[in-house]
């Protein structure tokens, strides 16, 4: 009999422990039920209105501060979006880190790709040359620097000017400004995750 009371204890003890186990990870702010569809979800919608506004800056060009100031915003934008869609999952900094990392990378790639649509429609649909314009003006500033403070020679000065260069340039400093937007993503993911910490319901 004593060991049939033991065994009925154990069982009757078994879900109780359970549920602390459970309530437990939630409130130490582990992935226990983390939705990562729906924080997919919730950083497409931040990029998709960063691509927005970036294919708008084509011609309304007085909308690049507010596309800036989304993109610095994104990532908070997309943890607060989260916290409020999934309030039965412990918030904390790492987890608001990989959201706005996530973040960052799709922002990125949906501004890239504005930037790149809205290229190629001005110089083959609308037979626009602002772009090469702007880039020009950038290469002939960075050549009068570098000529004032003596560093550049001639043929540096040719290949500067060169097609190649110029795609390579492009490459470059998409790459950077990529690699530095989910960087800061991440970051501010994680300080927005950390204010957002507190016991879920």
């Amino acid at each position: 009999m004593a060991q049939l009371r033991v065994a009925e204890g154990a069982a009757q003890s078994g879900p109780a422990n359970e549920e602390s186990v459970v309530a437990e990870a939630k409130a130490s702010g582990k992935d226990l039920g983390v939705d990562w569809s729906f924080a997919l979800r919730c950083a497409v919608a931040v990029a998709v209105v960063a691509g927005g506004l970036q294919a708008a800056t084509t011609k309304f060009p007085v909308l690049n501060g507010a596309e800036t100031l989304w993109v610095l915003a994104a990532p908070a934008v997309a943890v607060t979006i989260y916290r409020r869609g999934r309030s039965g999952t412990a918030m904390r900094a790492g987890l608001g880190a990989r959201v706005g990392a996530m973040t960052g990378i799709l922002v990125s790639a949906a501004v890239v790709f504005a930037i790149a649509a809205s290229g190629f429609l001005l110089r083959y649909k609308f037979h626009s040359l602002a772009a090469d314009s702007e880039l020009t003006a950038v290469l002939e500033q960075a050549i009068d620097h570098a000529r004032a403070q003596g560093t550049v020679t001639p043929p540096m000065e040719a290949l500067w000017k060169q097609p190649e260069f110029r795609a390579w340039f492009l490459i470059l400093e998409t790459g950077m400004m990529s690699l530095l937007t989910v960087g800061f993503s991440a970051a501010a993911g994680a300080l927005a995750g950390s204010a957002l910490t507190r016991k879920p319901k």
